[in-house]
């Protein structure tokens, strides 16, 4: 059983396709999603989304957006994509 994943910016689709489990960074922390995971929405935090299919882990850094979960189908509506997660203090 695969979760269906998808990560959109308002400009393009970054991600879409079965995946077996994906970690997200919620505002109050990590997130990991796999199949039959309970139906929620939630806000993103700046961070790093990571899915893994099969035995290859794939990382997207974000900074920020909303996530939907809801019957195996995984919704990530992302502000941006970044390179690198630059934190500074």
């Amino acid at each position: 059983m695969a979760l269906q994943l998808e990560i959109l910016t308002p400009t393009r689709i970054v991600m879409t396709g079965a995946v077996d489990e994906v970690h997200i960074p919620g505002v109050l922390g990590e997130v990991e999603i796999l199949p039959q995971h309970t139906s929620f929405a939630s806000t993103l935090g700046l961070g790093r989304v990571v899915y893994r299919q099969g035995s290859q882990s794939t990382t997207v850094n974000i900074t920020g957006g909303v996530v939907t979960v809801d019957n195996d189908r995984v919704t990530l509506l992302v502000d941006k994509v970044v390179d690198d997660l630059n934190i500074s203090s």
